[in-house]
């Protein structure tokens, strides 16, 4: 991952007042989170979805592993 640059961001990865915007955004309707994750992948195919990354075979916004 350090050797790409990637960026994993978490929740811990936003401060309050982020979240807080973020929730504000989403209640208004002014952002829709299901637009922004184009991939989904069960914990099972983690290993697809970091290779979907790295191949970047087609545009990825947001890919989202649920456990």
């Amino acid at each position: 991952m350090m050797a790409n640059c990637w960026r994993f961001v978490g929740t811990r990865g936003s401060t309050r007042a982020d979240v807080h915007q973020v929730l504000d955004l989403l209640a208004t309707g002014v952002l829709n989170a299901e637009e922004l994750i184009t991939h989904r992948f069960p914990l099972a195919e983690v290993d697809q979805a970091i290779a979907a990354i790295q191949d970047r075979r087609e545009p990825i916004w947001m890919a989202v592993v649920i456990p």
